[in-house]
């Protein structure tokens, strides 16, 4: 009798729960055809977005979502649990401050595809009511020219943050290569008189998360030149150094564990190859604001309200990679994704070898005195860069004078 019970309770949860989500569709889908009708938003280009977006599969979540697609554009524009907060990359900050000049999307067809997905992604993220967070890329941009120029970029990006919802899908869905005049004159009046002065005064400072990633590639990059030792004696180094001279950044840490590997996934710094040391310098220097990108999110979502969640918006498939593993998924220990990352880029000869000079990092890295140590190793990172890019100098190949 009470199995007969029980039984008959699971089925009616079950009935409840298939009732509650049909009426939970039905209410979002009423409020969404409410929401572009009042917009004129026509429901075919609704759907052209969320695919171009999903298709390229540009978020990463810092939180658990109760819905199993994360491009649910119909979720988001019924959220009522707090607010919604995206960090762009610089890559599609540029892009957006470009149009937002008023100049128009051109280039080889790769170059226009991914204009017409940014186009998509602010298409998206309007609808779906995002606060957008442009902060790294700003630091980023000044650090290639001024922070006047930095804040020029900022107030074209709020034109652009501003610009209306249709204007962007008309570009994603190659029905226009420009805003026009108008869409651009309409977002600067919404903007005008609403725009505070940024509370950073120098953007063109070097933030620390950045200065302790472009030491780490540094210290990275020395080691790989090291043709004479072996791969796992490369990673062993550099787990010694981060121990005794350095201090961890899981980011770093699993890209030298990436860029190291004998399976290294693609182009992790761009031409890394070169015999130009000023040319390796600033690929390099590209790639640590990469990891910076990475550091600001995971303060973020360590220090988001409950209330809040940060979404990571890239098409760069290795710092997604990273990001995706550093954020683990329920009932994931980060032991077992490094482990799984070793197994996959270093070969069944060397993982034991590989875990086991990781593991070493375990206790150094949580003894009392580690705090003390990390503040040292902060204040000494000028010293440091200086040093490795000597060291770095020292051994590209001498080039021949040309005849």
């Amino acid at each position: 009798m009470l199995e007969f019970i029980l039984l008959r309770f699971a089925f009616l949860r079950v009935a409840f729960e298939r009732i509650r989500s049909l009426v939970e569709k039905r209410a979002r889908n009423h409020i969404v055809e409410s929401t572009l009708f009042e917009l004129g938003f026509p429901r075919d280009d609704f759907e052209r977005i969320k695919v171009i977006v999903k298709e390229n599969d540009p978020l990463i979540p810092t939180a658990y979502l109760k819905f199993d697609d994360i491009y649910s554009l119909e979720h988001y524009m019924c959220w009522k649990s707090g607010k919604l907060n995206v960090l762009l990359d610089n890559n599609i900050f540029t892009r957006l401050v470009y149009l937002a000049k008023g100049c128009e999307i051109r280039g080889n067809e790769e170059e226009i595809k991914a204009y017409r997905f940014c186009c998509a992604a602010m298409c998206f993220f309007i609808l779906g009511k995002f606060n957008i967070e442009a902060n790294v890329p700003l630091y980023e941009r000044a650090s290639q020219n001024t922070h006047e120029n930095a804040i020029n970029d900022l107030y074209y990006f709020r034109v652009a943050d501003h610009v209306d919802a249709s204007a962007y899908a008309k570009l994603a869905l190659g029905r226009a290569n420009r805003f026009s005049d108008a869409e651009i004159e309409d977002a600067r009046k919404t903007i005008e008189g609403n725009l505070k002065n940024p509370e950073e005064s120098n953007f063109k400072k070097q933030l620390n998360d950045w200065k302790l990633s472009y030491v780490q590639l540094l210290k990275i990059v020395e080691l790989s030149k090291h043709n004479d030792l072996e791969k796992t004696d490369q990673i062993r180094k550099f787990f010694d150094w981060v121990i005794h001279d350095f201090r961890s950044s899981t980011g770093p840490l699993m890209f030298a564990l990436l860029f190291l590997s004998p399976k290294k996934p693609g182009k992790m710094i761009k031409n890394i190859n070169t015999k130009d040391f000023p040319t390796l310098i600033k690929n390099i220097k590209n790639a640590a604001w990469d990891l910076t990108y990475l550091a600001e999110l995971r303060k973020r979502s360590k220090n988001q309200p409950d209330d809040t969640i940060w979404f990571f918006c890239s098409q760069d498939k290795l710092l997604q990679r990273i990001e995706r593993l550093l954020l683990l998924k329920k009932g994931y220990e980060i032991e077992a994704v490094i482990q799984n990352l070793i197994d996959e880029f270093w070969g069944k000869s060397n993982v034991q070898k590989v875990y086991k000079y990781y593991q070493m990092l375990s206790a150094p890295l949580k003894s009392e005195t580690r705090r003390e140590h990390n503040k040292n190793v902060l204040s000494q990172t000028d010293k440091m860069i200086t040093d490795l890019e000597a060291t770095i100098e020292s051994m590209m190949p001498t080039q021949n004078p040309s005849i």
